[in-house]
């Protein structure tokens, strides 16, 4: 469910028309790849293209721990926006430790 994203979103219309529009119910392809030179605002996922899977194979290899999932530990002295909150404006918590 898309709804750990809404705190990364800024507040605003766009924000807005998203949720009315059921975007919290969308959930994301597993697998994401996107040429961001040709494709900045992701909008075509190339991962299911033929062409694709030498690529996705490699970063399949690597140690990322990305790709094990999320929350990934944060650098110290991060400061995050709790999931359940919806907004970057809610505020924000400083990992305990």
């Amino acid at each position: 469910m898309l709804a750990s994203r809404l705190p990364n979103v800024d507040d605003g219309l766009s924000k807005t028309c998203l949720l009315e529009h059921d975007w919290t119910d969308r959930q994301p392809e597993k697998e994401q790849l996107y040429d961001l030179t040709f494709d900045p605002h992701e909008a075509r996922n190339l991962a299911a293209e033929p062409a694709m899977a030498p690529v996705l194979a490699q970063m399949r290899e690597t140690d990322d721990p990305i790709l094990d999932g999320l929350p990934l530990p944060l650098p110290p002295g991060a400061r995050f926006n709790e999931p359940h909150h919806g907004s970057p404006n809610a505020p924000v918590t400083k990992p305990p430790g």
